[in-house]
Formats: C-alpha cells, sequence, structure tokens
C-alpha cells in the first residue's frame, strides 16, 4: 500500500507541473510542437517538408524543401539581420570569382553545398567528392586565389587560401578519404 501512496504522490507532483514539450497534430495535418526551457520557449510547426520555428527571444525561421531536393531557410535572428540559405545541390560560385571543380562525383551526397546570405555578407560553402588528387584539386583553383595565398601540403590533408579577383575570402581543404578526395570549399565576401 506504501508503494501506491508514493505513486499517486508522484503522478499529482507530475501532472501539477507544466509540460515541458507539447506536440500538437493541427486539423490542417501540419505538427506543432512547442518546447519550455530555463531559457524560454520555443515553437515549430511542420508541413510537407515546410517548417516554421520561432522563440520568445525573436528568432524566426522558415524552411522548405524544394522540388529539385535543396532546402531554402531564411529569417531573421534576435538581434534584427535578415538572412536567407539555401542547402542542397550544387552551388554556383562565379559570386566569389570562381569557378565549380569540373570532376565532382555525382551522388545523392556529391555535391553538396549552402549559401548564406545576410546584409553584410554571402558565405558558400560547397562539398563533394573526386576521384582526383588533392594536390590536383589545389592546382585547379590556385590560379583563381590572386591575393594573400596560403597552402599547406600534408599526408592527412591539403590546404590552400587566399583572396580571389573580387576580394572574395576563400579556403580550400582536400583530403584523401577511402579511395576519394574530399574536398571543402568554403567562400565568403562582404557587401
Amino acid at each position: 500500500m506504501r508503494n501506491v501512496v508514493i505513486a499517486l504522490l508522484l503522478v499529482s507532483a507530475l501532472t501539477a507541473c507544466n509540460k515541458p514539450v507539447d506536440v500538437k497534430q493541427n486539423l490542417d495535418g501540419s505538427q506543432t510542437v512547442k518546447v519550455q526551457s530555463e531559457d524560454g520557449t520555443a515553437t515549430a510547426t511542420t508541413k510537407d517538408g515546410e517548417s516554421h520555428y520561432e522563440d520568445d527571444k525573436g528568432n524566426i525561421v522558415d524552411s522548405k524543401v524544394n522540388a529539385d531536393g535543396s532546402t531554402s531557410i531564411s529569417g531573421t535572428s534576435s538581434d534584427g539581420t535578415d538572412f536567407s540559405s539555401t542547402r542542397g545541390k550544387e552551388i554556383d560560385l562565379t559570386i566569389f570569382a570562381l569557378k565549380n571543380y569540373p570532376k565532382m562525383d555525382s551522388s545523392e551526397s556529391s555535391p553538396n553545398g549552402s549559401v548564406t546570405k545576410t546584409d553584410k555578407q554571402t558565405v558558400a560553402q560547397v562539398v563533394f567528392t573526386t576521384s582526383d588528387s588533392a594536390k590536383e584539386v589545389l592546382a585547379y583553383f590556385a590560379p583563381m586565389i590572386t591575393s594573400d595565398k596560403s597552402e599547406n601540403v600534408t599526408p592527412g590533408g591539403s590546404f590552400l587560401g587566399g583572396k580571389t579577383s573580387n576580394g572574395s575570402d576563400v579556403a580550400v581543404i582536400a583530403s584523401s578519404n577511402g579511395g576519394k578526395t574530399q574536398v571543402s570549399v568554403t567562400a565568403s565576401t562582404k557587401k
């Protein structure tokens, strides 16, 4: 009997507290998740590949899966900065005075990239694999980096960085991975 009383007291105490997570299935088919923590409250609603997130600090993010499989993300951060981003598929690097690598492997995960834009800068990252060596990848990008060039080649991985002809900052990292070369190209330009 003592265990029953303790269990009833525990259940009463737990049901008297606010639930930290509330999941609701809405009439329109969407699902809303509300999370409460010591840091505040956040709410996310999803339906058919689209989602909306907001918190009590002023962060708002909307995302959707596009027909080509990429994801578009836009929103406003708590400091009022608007941003937009595209993630997925191949990214056009010409705004950074770069050319896309011509011998990228084509698969579900390669190439994969993202572009994020704010009122102050645009940042892109492209990740891909290739059958070419790290040395060949760096040799391709080297002529496009016209100033502040820095290069480091080691058996484990290689790095090439600097600025392109339009002043964009670029970093190329290439490393061997399972008989392929994994490459990450990150570029940014200020507005």
